[in-house]
């Protein structure tokens, strides 16, 4: 339980104060069960490089957890900071303009 708050304080300050000076590229969101949104960035993932950043931001804004993606044969896999494991379909994905050159470029992507 110590190492998930751990991260999940990590990225509360990812995501307020880091990213004032150098925002990620945010990639697209999935709207969740519980009316917020999963938000998939650019930025590297703290524990695992070769993995990006993502995070939940609730109804009111507030992150309320935290991990590393990988997006391969269509589905996007989150691995969440206590531990969980999903995966997303593209299908439910909002994606952002930058989205598809940034597909290009990310050398963990297999199609």
């Amino acid at each position: 339980m110590q190492t998930v708050t751990k991260w999940l304080a990590v990225a509360v300050l990812m995501v307020s104060t880091a990213w004032a000076k150098e925002p990620p590229m945010l990639i697209g969101t999935i709207e969740n069960k519980a009316g917020g949104q999963i938000v998939f960035t650019s930025r590297p993932c703290p524990r695992e490089k070769d993995k990006r950043f993502v995070f939940i931001r609730d109804q009111g804004g507030q992150v309320s957890a935290a991990g590393c993606w990988v997006y391969k044969d269509r589905l996007f896999w989150v691995f969440w900071s206590d531990g969980d494991v999903f995966s997303y379909d593209l299908d439910a994905f909002e994606p952002t303009p930058d989205f598809e050159a940034y597909l290009e470029t990310f050398e963990g992507v297999q199609s």
